[in-house]
């Protein structure tokens, strides 16, 4: 693709490996559905986007996210998580994907006089290696999981982990009716091929009926929310990601899907290229996230964007507590509730389970956007 950086030697070198790699595990199928597919490009071992050992974050990654941003992200997270553990009356945290550690960082910072303890799930040995680097100081208060525990009381978040869980394709065709989209494996890369008529009535119940028209479905992510309901005994998830309700999510004009690609900090739409070397998400329709989680017996509490949960979370007294901020501090925040930047396109949603609220969760005040879910 025109105007992408050249990939480094050892990124072709990887690449190379996860492309052998891919052909013999999928050598008796001609075409592969794309969400297994994808899960390999993204995650086989020691290959794979969030698994080899080259960079993902910052200058020298391909993307920033927003507690790499701005401190104050974390510090006003902190505000809702607090909220959270003491309705539970519980002083235990879980991240899941924790990137390089800045919002765990940013949150054992504010919650210093609370004594936490934070658990962080991370599949990345390398994500791992970061992490302990970023939170040398804080050691004590953290624990490392490999796995799902069985049982959990507190608060889990989640930030930017439901756009990496990988999404199936589907296409409605007015001759065939909806179709779901795989991968073919050529001689010199992939294409996309049709895997056959797809007879799943719940999601052609989602996809518009015009042809040609094509978006994604992300069943894992619905069931690993459903996972979270299951191993939460007490407490509240909270999500951060970008994405729409569903009818903004299957607009008609947004016939393409929404698979995006990040590239040393250019997007582009091209999944095929660049094998486990780039970025590859899909925003989140968080219609169907509500409907898994409530489904599997959380309740939903709060949804909104960024911006007004922020600014709900105390952004503005964060701020005034700091003062004097630089260019780049007010240029980080204005990033973040921005809405030409994140301030809108990213949500944020709360799910909590056996808790009694004796007032709307303080991250939601300002705004709640649930009656859009329907």
């Amino acid at each position: 693709m025109k105007n992408l950086p050249k990939p480094s030697e050892e990124a072709l070198e990887i690449s190379s490996k996860l492309d052998k790699h891919i052909r013999e595990k999928f050598s008796n199928q001609e075409v592969i559905e794309f969400d297994k597919w994808l899960s390999e490009v993204l995650y086989a071992p020691k290959l794979g986007y969030y698994t080899n050992a080259l960079p993902i974050f910052g200058a020298k990654g391909d993307f920033i996210t927003a507690p790499e941003i701005s401190p104050f992200f974390g510090r006003c997270m902190w505000n809702q998580v607090l909220q959270i553990l003491e309705q539970c009356e519980s002083k235990c945290v879980l991240e899941f994907g924790a990137g390089s550690g800045a919002m765990a960082k940013q949150i054992l910072e504010a919650s210093a006089s609370d004594k936490i303890k934070y658990f962080i799930l991370e599949l990345s040995a390398d994500l791992k290696s970061l992490q302990k680097e970023t939170l040398a100081e804080f050691l004590d208060d953290i624990v490392w999981l490999d796995t799902l525990p069985d049982k959990f009381e507190g608060c889990i978040i989640a930030n930017e982990v439901l756009d990496s869980i990988p999404p199936k394709i589907f296409e409605y065709s007015d001759a065939e009716g909806l179709l779901e989209i795989g991968v073919r494996a050529t001689k010199v890369g992939y294409e996309f091929d049709r895997v056959g008529i797809a007879t799943q009535k719940d999601i052609a119940q989602r996809i518009p009926q015009i042809d040609g028209y094509r978006s994604e479905v992300n069943l894992q992510a619905e069931a690993w929310i459903a996972s979270l309901a299951g191993l939460l005994t007490r407490g509240g998830v909270l999500l951060i990601d970008y994405g729409f309700a569903r009818s903004e999510f299957y607009h008609p004009q947004r016939n393409e899907g929404t698979i995006m690609c990040h590239f040393k900090h250019h997007t582009h739409p091209d999944p095929l290229i660049n094998l486990g070397i780039q970025d590859i998400t899909s925003h989140v329709d968080f219609t169907a996230i509500a409907d898994a989680g409530i489904d599997a017996g959380l309740e939903l509490w709060g949804y909104t964007n960024q911006a007004s949960f922020l600014i709900s979370c105390g952004l503005e007294q964060e701020l005034n507590k700091a003062q004097n901020l630089n260019h780049a501090q007010k240029a980080g925040i204005n990033t973040l509730i921005s809405e030409a930047e994140m301030g809108e396109l990213f949500k944020v949603m709360l799910f909590s389970k056996n808790l009694d609220w004796p007032d709307a969760p303080v991250g939601f005040t300002l705004s709640d956007r649930r009656y859009s879910l329907g």
